[in-house]
């Protein structure tokens, strides 16, 4: 059996999939989690965790029990925007400088800059989902001098035939046959 919390009736429910989404554009937000680890491949990343802190949407994600989460490769290819992304956090926060300990980047402010992905869902059909797209200073949010990034859009295969081999003759072949005529 479950204990009953004291201040049950005071809780306000949130049911799952019939929420407010957060619409797309730039936010002034604050890391609330910061960590390093490994992608999939084993490359080394910095993980963000935020919320908006700011404005009409300030708690967006912790009201509702999440966070937005961007990664960032830390090495190779990828150094270039993770220094990018650090300076863009280190401008936003007079004083602060990065020593390469992530939990130094909580409660740190930046802009995240929000946008909308298609992607296909678990029953073949395409859903959107908001996500973090890049994360830049909050200067240029109070200068206005970000646009929202347009819906991202599922690159999706034409649809597969469940027949790879045309039919051996149709009924438009020369032949001079209909439909009709087929013994099937």
């Amino acid at each position: 059996m479950l204990k009953r919390p004291d201040d049950w009736d005071n809780i306000e429910g949130i049911e799952v999939g019939n929420g407010a989404k957060l619409p797309p554009g730039p936010y002034a937000c604050r890391i609330t989690i910061a960590y390093a680890k490994s992608s999939q491949k084993g490359n080394p990343m910095l993980v963000l965790e935020l919320d908006v802190d700011q404005g009409e949407y300030v708690s967006f994600f912790s009201n509702r029990g999440k966070s937005a989460v961007f990664r960032q490769l830390t090495e190779g290819k990828s150094m270039p925007y993770f220094k990018g992304l650090i300076d863009a956090i280190e401008a936003s926060n007079p004083g602060y400088k990065f020593d390469f300990d992530p939990k130094s980047l909580i409660n740190r402010r930046c802009c995240a800059v929000f946008g909308e992905e298609q992607f296909i869902g678990n029953d073949g059909g395409i859903a959107v989902a908001t996500k973090i797209m890049y994360i830049t200073t909050l200067q240029r949010l109070s200068e206005g001098d970000i646009q929202t990034p347009q819906l991202k859009k599922v690159n999706r295969p034409a649809a597969q035939s469940q027949y790879p081999h045309p039919p051996f003759f149709t009924s438009d072949d020369g032949l001079g046959l209909d439909d009709y005529d087929l013994p099937f």
